[in-house]
Parts: structure tokens; C-alpha cells; sequence
């Protein structure tokens, strides 16, 4: 991964969750190791990774009414803009 500075905390998480899942896939296409002692040491010691890397999932977004720039769907202010915006109403959603 290459120094990106410009990117804030949470695009970076996004970008790790990218390359995690990508490699994920390269290295166990199926979704499971093929039984050898090597292939499952490496499957556990990555599912190990992953779990201490935290990810967790990623966070739910939508525009700024204002702006138009992404923020986070929880959000009561635009990290853009400044404008106030009031999270959607959970309710009328679902």
C-alpha cells in the first residue's frame, strides 16, 4: 500500500477493507483453505489478522442535502460544508 496522506481515517479503512477482501479472495477462492497443514495455518493466522484489524463494517453513507458531498448516514453536520442535516428518520426508512 502506498503512503496516502490525502486520504482521511475512514477512507482508509475503506481502502483496507478493499485490499483485505481482495486478497481474501485471491488466496482462498472458495472461501475455505484446502485442508493442508500450511494452507490452513495461513487461513487461520489471516482470519486472526482480520479480526485484530477491526474493521468492522463499512459505515452507511448519504449525500449532503446542501453539498451534495458524501458523509455518513448518522450524520447531523455535512464535514463538508458545515450545514446541519438531520439523520434519517429510521421509521419511514425500513
Amino acid at each position: 500500500m502506498t503512503n496516502q496522506p490525502h486520504l482521511d481515517s475512514e477512507a482508509r479503512r475503506t481502502r483496507l477493507r478493499a485490499i483485505v477482501a481482495t486478497i481474501d479472495r485471491e488466496m482462498w477462492p472458495n472461501g475455505n483453505d484446502d485442508g493442508s497443514t500450511e494452507t490452513h495455518d495461513a487461513h487461520a493466522a489471516w482470519k486472526e489478522l482480520v479480526a485484530l484489524l477491526a474493521l468492522g463494517p463499512e459505515p452507511e453513507m448519504r449525500q449532503c442535502p446542501v453539498c451534495k458531498h458524501s458523509i455518513r448516514r448518522v450524520a447531523t453536520r455535512c464535514r463538508s460544508c458545515w450545514s446541519r442535516v438531520t439523520p434519517p428518520d429510521e421509521s419511514t426508512e425500513k
